[in-house]
């Protein structure tokens, strides 16, 4: 179990990265990501969390959506991620 009693390994946190890079929808996706799901989702920590979000949009996986906290992210289109 992580920090926050979650059962999920840093090997999850890998794979849900990988899939959002793949333009898969990983579980727990539904309406957006925030970083606060995703460090739920993944057990990683929520400076972590906002790094892989960082990431990924700066990428082009993912596309933001709102601003603050109502900012949400969703999965850029197939194909449109670098």
């Amino acid at each position: 179990m992580g920090k926050k009693g979650t059962r999920y390994a840093p090997e999850f946190r890998r794979q849900m990265v990988e899939l959002v890079r793949a333009g898969r929808v990983p579980a727990g996706f539904t309406r957006g990501m925030t970083n606060k799901k995703h460090a739920h989702l993944t057990g990683a920590s929520a400076v972590t969390a906002q790094r892989d979000v960082a990431d990924l949009l700066s990428k082009g996986n993912l596309l933001l959506r709102g601003a603050g906290r109502s900012a949400r992210y969703e999965l850029a289109e197939a194909g449109a991620a670098t």
